[in-house]
């Protein structure tokens, strides 16, 4: 089974910078490219969350809650999504 993995950032309004990928390894690339205006040490945590989160099966990250990528409120969301063929 094929998967799509989505990065998003969150605030009171919801979703917001939302990226997609098909290849799970481009995930850290994706971090870099989508929140460049950030601080380092604030991607570095979040590309750390991910890799720490990808060390897991895609079945076993699939989930509509989706994954927390920093503490508290706000931050990266990933999201591991079956992609279901017609």
């Amino acid at each position: 089974m094929q998967f799509i993995y989505i990065l998003s950032d969150y605030d009171e309004y919801g979703a917001q910078n939302v990226v997609a990928t098909l290849d799970r390894a481009h995930l850290p690339a994706l971090v870099e490219e989508n929140w460049a205006e950030a601080t380092a040490a604030w991607r570095d945590k979040a590309k750390a969350s991910v890799a720490a989160l990808l060390a897991k099966p895609d079945e076993e990250l699939s989930s509509p809650d989706g994954h927390k990528c920093h503490d508290g409120w706000g931050g990266v969301m990933l999201h591991v999504v079956p992609l279901r063929p017609r």
